[in-house]
């Protein structure tokens, strides 16, 4: 490995004065189920190539390939256990782990991290091998096994306890995680792309009635929550538009919620987006209604737009993002009136009001969660690992 060719050259007092001056290179694999739709894969895409800029040497090892991944640098050496989901589907369990095994003896990293199913299959196939382990915890604590069966929640939990550190996504999640038995906690954010940090501050259109919604459509994000607030202000006479966008399990019954609210027509499904960007610059105000987070990368790139945000108080994520009523407006979790009263609110704001709020979002975030910033923080930690 190339930091064992390092400790062989210079010794271990010489190795601790290269890992304070950042003179060597280390070989870090990330591992992810897939590369599209979510903010962990889109984290994943910018953190990788974030290490091999500073000159590390970095894989990315994805279990499925998928038609709109997400942009790499062409300078992270991927590779596809699956050309497709389906393919993938195909192989048990047994299987996908030894092709993953396979992969981690050929490439022999110093490190590597596991994000979301990607964690506990790390756990297994890199049994024995001598490399140190980081889990990143992408959903609140207490939903970490909320979609997996009883194995797959043994491994899961055995997977936290053994990683060699474990990465919080932000500070709100310390107090669900003090009981755990983590060898090592440390929490780095959500990059926020450079790309948002220098585009143009958000545009106000002056009448705020094109509300915005981005994200997996999945039960936990509660987007009928969303659907009854629309509802109420089309009876108050309020006449906003929603238009989201996302991919997942939930598409058709959300479709279906919307028809029989008689919103087909003020409720509008984009599907998926690999840039949303230039798609915020279109809207009005971005609403997040989950009934929990881990730290949600839709609202912070919103917020780095300058957008004026809406979110539910969910645990973990929009709390140490938004400051009420100053940055942007939190609202308690599956209460549709009150949503529905922030946004009559936000509309009946002046434009300079509601710019104005959106440009303490749009600081509050992109400093804290500069990409380069957080990149500099996934480097430090594997640089202590390894020391």
């Amino acid at each position: 490995m190339l930091w064992e060719k390092q400790q062989e050259v210079h010794g271990k007092d010489e190795m601790k004065k290269d890992v304070k001056s950042k003179t060597y290179r280390m070989k870090i694999c990330f591992a992810i189920g897939r590369l599209t739709n979510g903010g962990a894969e889109r984290a994943v895409s910018i953190i990788a190539g974030g290490l091999a800029d500073k000159g590390h040497e970095v894989y990315l090892y994805v279990f499925a390939k998928s038609p709109a991944d997400y942009a790499v640098d062409e300078r992270v050496k991927i590779q596809y256990m699956c050309n497709s989901y389906e393919d993938y589907e195909k192989i048990p369990f047994t299987g996908r782990v030894r092709r993953f095994r396979k992969y981690l003896k050929e490439i022999s990293p110093d490190a590597a991290a596991g994000f979301i199913q990607a964690g506990y299959a790390l756990y297994i196939a890199s049994f024995g091998m001598k490399l140190k382990r980081a889990a990143s915890l992408r959903t609140s604590p207490g939903k970490r096994n909320a979609k997996l069966d009883r194995v797959r929640t043994f491994l899961n939990d055995q997977w936290f306890r053994s990683a060699d550190a474990v990465v919080l996504q932000c500070e709100g999640q310390r107090m669900y995680t003090l009981a755990e038995k983590w060898k090592h906690v440390v929490v780095i954010g959500n990059p926020l792309s450079e790309k948002i940090r220098q585009a143009d501050m958000h545009p106000d259109y002056g009448m705020c009635r094109n509300l915005v919604m981005a994200g997996r459509l999945e039960k936990e994000k509660n987007y009928p929550m969303a659907f009854r607030a629309v509802k109420m202000l089309q009876k108050s006479g309020t006449d906003v538009r929603l238009h989201i966008y996302g991919i997942g399990q939930e598409k058709d019954r959300l479709k279906a919620l919307a028809a029989r609210y008689g919103l087909e027509d003020r409720i509008i499904f984009h599907g998926w987006a690999s840039d949303m960007l230039p798609e915020y610059k279109k809207y009005d105000l971005f609403l997040m209604t989950s009934h929990y987070e881990g730290m949600p990368n839709a609202l912070i790139e919103a917020m780095g737009a300058g957008m004026l945000c809406i979110s539910t108080d969910c645990p973990t994520g929009p709390s140490d993002l938004i400051q009420n009523g100053v940055n942007g407006y939190l609202v308690k979790a599956g209460d549709a009136e009150s949503l529905a009263r922030l946004i009559q609110k936000a509309v009946s704001m002046k434009p300079s009001e509601r710019a104005a709020v959106g440009v303490r979002a749009r600081e509050s975030v992109i400093t804290e969660y500069a990409c380069g910033k957080i990149i500099d923080k996934w480097e430090a930690l594997f640089q202590e690992l390894l020391e």
